[in-house]
């Protein structure tokens, strides 16, 4: 038995370049705001600026 897989033509079509790689976002986001994640990284993390010389 032989299986052929043939991609088709017509398929999903976004019009909005951003929309499939970004979606995944709001989710995460909302998740990390209900969970305190804000309130932690402020407690537990510091970001610094570190300046390289040529």
């Amino acid at each position: 038995m032989q299986a052929f897989h043939v991609r088709r033509a017509d398929g999903a079509v976004f019009d909005e370049d951003n929309l499939v790689s970004h979606a995944g976002l709001v989710p995460l986001l909302e998740l990390a705001e209900q969970t305190g994640l804000s309130r932690l990284l402020g407690e537990h993390v510091r970001f610094i600026s570190v300046r390289c010389h040529p």
